[in-house]
């Protein structure tokens, strides 16, 4: 827990300062331990507060008064236009392991923990992974750099 709301801290203070670069992410332990999982949930953190920091749209067409006037106290906002058209917008943020279901739907699915999801998540990842590697002639040519700074040193 003290792990969470520590990343959870840090990157908010980070981001909040003008930062955009996540030190750390995937770490644990003052950097001493690595976690594939804990790299998931920090991106989503990071992913979080990065939403955080861009704030809220408020302009005449999202307040959308003449909406509220024509729909009433009683109408059904849901359907409206201006609500499809709004709903998935950039207000919205979609979590990639963050649970947004109900409690009663959420244990009907196993009442997986988030480490459990991020771990589901690095298999998906590491599954479909196909890394783009260097070419041979690339990796001599960055071995040769490596050689010449090391000389000069």
């Amino acid at each position: 827990e003290q792990n969470g709301w520590e990343k959870v801290i840090t990157t908010f203070c980070a981001f909040a300062s003008g930062m955009n670069l996540l030190v750390n992410a995937g770490l644990f332990s003052t950097g001493t331990e690595v976690s594939y999982e804990q790299l998931i949930i920090d991106s989503e953190i990071a992913n979080y507060v990065n939403r955080l920091m861009n704030g809220i749209n408020v302009d005449k067409e999202r307040i959308a008064a003449d909406v509220v006037n024509d729909v009433g106290p009683l109408g059904n906002f849901l359907l409206h236009d201006h609500t499809l058209k709004f709903l998935r917008s950039e207000e919205h943020f979609n979590p990639l392991i963050s649970n947004r279901v109900m409690y009663a739907k959420w244990k009907d699915m196993g009442r997986l923990p988030a480490n459990e999801v991020a771990l589901n998540r690095v298999k998906d990842i590491l599954k479909k992974h196909n890394p783009n590697y260097l070419s041979n002639s690339k990796v001599k040519d960055i071995n040769r750099c490596v050689k010449l700074l090391e000389k000069s040193l």
